[in-house]
């Protein structure tokens, strides 16, 4: 049997945080309801696809389904991170968020406002981190 690994790695926290930076500074290019598209504007991704365009993939990769059930994006991003596949979607999955930030998302989605949308995904990276990285590693 496969051991679960609940903890995030440092290199998982590194990534997170420059997913942070990065959906601070164009929040237009954040959508958690994408794994990862191309638009007119230019990239769109969550959280995996951020993680897994850092790492150089291509966006038609990490839109692909390697399975019926877990796109390519949700593969490549946890295995960056370092964390089991069942603990990541609480990250990767807004429907698994807590119910206040899933609130929050949804009224600034409501309300098209970008900038509100991405803070709400920060601070779930936030907690996230608090809630699965060593205290050495935050």
């Amino acid at each position: 049997m496969t051991e679960k690994r609940s903890t995030l790695t440092a290199e998982g926290v590194r990534l997170l945080r420059e997913v942070q930076k990065r959906i601070v500074a164009e929040p237009e290019r954040f959508n958690m309801g994408t794994w990862c598209s191309e638009t007119a504007c230019g990239t769109v991704a969550c959280i995996a696809g951020h993680i897994g365009l850092m790492l150089g993939y291509a966006p038609r990769v990490l839109r692909r389904f390697s399975d019926s059930e877990r796109a390519d994006a949700k593969v490549i991003a946890t295995g960056a991170i370092g964390i089991d596949d069942e603990i990541a979607s609480e990250l990767f999955y807004d429907s698994q968020w807590p119910e206040d930030l899933l609130q929050r998302l949804d009224e600034a989605e409501a309300e098209n406002d970008p900038v509100c949308y991405a803070s709400v995904a920060c601070e779930r990276i936030d907690r996230f981190i608090a809630e699965h990285a060593p205290s050495e590693g935050r």
